[in-house]
């Protein structure tokens, strides 16, 4: 398979999965399943078409709500599970660990100095 076709594939399926997250958070919110199919569907969609042709990634770090609950059920212990639940590497883990960390000790620590 060429990477051409590859990115296609991978592409596909990325617009496809949209559609069913998207349908299935407004199935969620007591959109009836037609309605949030046709939803999920439509703005998958439009996202398509609005960013074809751009590469796109998604950094790990930006993702403040899925770092946050990490963080909340991280035990001290619980890297390996969390890195199969999160579908992540252990090393990622230990990052995302690391950068909430420091997130609440700077929002606890006075600074020293005003900007």
């Amino acid at each position: 398979m060429s990477n051409k076709s590859r990115n296609r594939k991978r592409a596909e399926e990325l617009i496809a999965d949209l559609s069913t997250t998207l349908s299935a958070c407004l199935l969620t919110k007591g959109i009836t399943k037609d309605t949030a199919a046709e939803i999920g569907s439509d703005v998958a969609d439009k996202i398509a078409d609005h960013w074809k042709g751009q590469n796109l990634y998604f950094p790990f770090d930006l993702a403040t709500r899925r770092n946050a609950e990490i963080y909340a059920k991280f035990t001290g212990d619980n890297q390996d599970r969390l890195a199969v639940e999160f579908g992540t590497s252990v090393q990622h883990i230990y990052r995302v660990i690391k950068i909430m960390k420091a997130a609440e000790f700077a929002s606890r620590q006075p600074r020293l100095f005003p900007e």
